[in-house]
């Protein structure tokens, strides 16, 4: 059995190849760029399980060409563009909406065509965006995306789960809160890191944090947390539900963030006011009841999280 996962050395996509390896999948690993030495430093202890492949997915004959060869059995669609600002996406709608529709379609044309079991569909909690704060974000309440990001990936949640219906294929989608880890950096389709990774970053090398530049609180999920519960979803033999969230399941407030950085990075400096913590949140808290159902319930709170992350860095020297 050969899982493929598409955007392989992103941020997500390495973590979700790291679970995957762990549970003994053969993975052929796929992205436009040829993995850097921290992908390999990173996945390198499973290395004899996966096959790197290089390939644009908007391109559908050389999709076709590189994948020929492999007798896929399960799909994870994770490549994307994702534009943090609106200046981004609005000089960038063209190539964005090329990638992130398109390609999703081609890929599930290579799921028809290689009859495989399931395509499991990255999406993401930005699809919620337009809904108001203070709600709770269930998978199946209406939504308003406001951003051709979030209005491209909530179409691809729809155009998947349709097309596995036509052609005879199990579906499923996710839908991730703000995630942090180990493997977030800039890469050509992902610019703006978290805050989590923004302020270990500083605490790291030494910089005071003005805790004025905030953003409101969110639900933060760690990265490998999240591979596993891609993992956990991909090799369920049964599926209640076509959209799954991916989170916590807390809200994280800017207070517990700086005392959890603290208690990892005692000498780390703190500068400026924080917000007015009445103000409302950023985004409506991300329900995970479905995802625990499923049997799987994210281990790494706020604390245990950058605890780990940090030490990840470390070992990496990677404090950028």
């Amino acid at each position: 059995m050969i899982t493929l996962v598409t955007g392989a050395t992103g941020f997500v996509g390495s973590n979700i190849v790291r679970s995957l390896a762990l549970k003994g999948h053969e993975i052929v690993a796929l992205d436009i760029a040829p993995p850097t030495e921290l992908v390999n430093r990173y996945l390198g202890e499973w290395s004899h399980l996966i096959t790197w492949v290089e390939g644009d997915i908007t391109d559908v004959s050389k999709l076709n060409s590189i994948l020929g060869p492999f007798p896929l059995t399960k799909i994870i669609h994770a490549a994307a563009m994702t534009p943090s600002l609106e200046s981004m996406e609005r000089d960038g709608s063209e190539t964005m909406l090329n990638i992130n529709i398109n390609g999703s379609f081609n890929l599930l044309g290579v799921a028809q065509q290689k009859r495989i079991e399931k395509f499991l569909y990255v999406s993401s909690g930005g699809v919620y965006a337009g809904n108001p704060p203070t709600q709770i974000m269930k998978e199946d309440i209406h939504l308003y995306p406001n951003s051709l990001y979030g209005i491209g990936k909530y179409a691809c949640e729809m155009i998947t789960t349709r097309y596995g219906q036509l052609h005879d294929f199990q579906t499923v989608s996710v839908r991730f809160a703000s995630v942090y880890g180990p493997m977030e950096r800039e890469t050509g389709h992902r610019s703006v890191m978290s805050l989590v990774c923004r302020w270990t970053g500083q605490a790291l090398r030494g910089e005071v944090i003005d805790r004025s530049q905030v953003s409101k609180d969110q639900d933060f999920v760690y990265g490998q947390d999240v591979g596993d519960a891609v993992t956990h979803i991909l090799d369920s033999p049964y599926l209640s539900h076509q959209v799954y969230n991916i989170g916590s399941g807390v809200r994280v407030s800017n207070a517990q963030l700086e005392d959890a950085i603290l208690k990892a990075l005692p000498d780390t400096k703190f500068s400026g006011v924080a917000q007015d913590v009445n103000s409302p949140p950023q985004r409506g808290l991300m329900d995970i009841a479905r995802l625990k159902e499923s049997g799987y319930t994210p281990p790494s709170d706020i604390y245990s999280g950058i605890k780990k992350f940090i030490a990840w860095r470390k070992e990496l020297s990677f404090l950028d």
